[in-house]
């Protein structure tokens, strides 16, 4: 009895000193409502001071400018590529890699990242113009381990979800729905 009411009673203080610790108040955060145009964003990326997100597959294939405090697109560039499943944004300083490796259901053979030179993107930005033409690289990739392409809803480990740009490298990140995991 002794140790229950002893926990009890670490837990009312720490409860009790955290509400009142001014130390560990979260500071506040402005949320901005996004344009109806972004529905499924899927990546995000920060480039001079400026943030870029896209849209999830079965969307446009284009990358949108926001501005900081209000949300709103401030611009859109069309990548003339389609979006089977575009999952993750990132980029290196010289280029914005999208990554269309969505896998769901474990059977795309068509997995890919398109690499966009960033003043080709910065270009088309300052063009206005979704129709400027951007200079563009497909990287193709596969998972060795993966040896089968059946459909199999939410039940492959072969579905690749985020990318980032670290040391001269990309490194990709999978959802690996049927083993709960992920693989880098």
């Amino acid at each position: 009895m002794k140790r229950i009411i002893f926990t009890f009673s670490i837990f009312f203080s720490l409860f009790v000193n955290a509400q009142q610790a001014k130390f560990l108040k979260i500071n506040k955060y402005q949320i901005a409502v996004l344009s109806d145009s972004l529905q499924e964003n899927s990546g995000l990326d920060f480039f001079e001071g400026k943030l870029f997100t896209l849209n999830d597959g079965g969307n446009t294939s284009e990358l949108f400018q926001l501005n900081l405090k209000t949300g709103k697109i401030e611009n859109k560039i069309s990548t003339n590529n389609i979006n089977n499943d575009w999952e993750s944004l990132t980029n290196d300083g010289e280029s914005f890699y999208i990554g269309d490796f969505g896998n769901n259901a474990g059977n795309r053979k068509d997995l890919k990242i398109y690499k966009i030179p960033l003043d080709s993107a910065t270009s088309a930005v300052r063009a206005s113009s979704s129709n400027s033409a951007l200079q563009k690289q497909e990287i193709q990739f596969k998972y060795p381990e993966q040896t089968e392409f059946n459909s199999k809803n939410k039940k492959t480990n072969f579905d690749g979800e985020a990318m980032m740009f670290l040391n001269g490298k990309l490194h990709l990140f999978t959802k690996e729905w049927s083993s709960n995991a992920t693989t880098h």
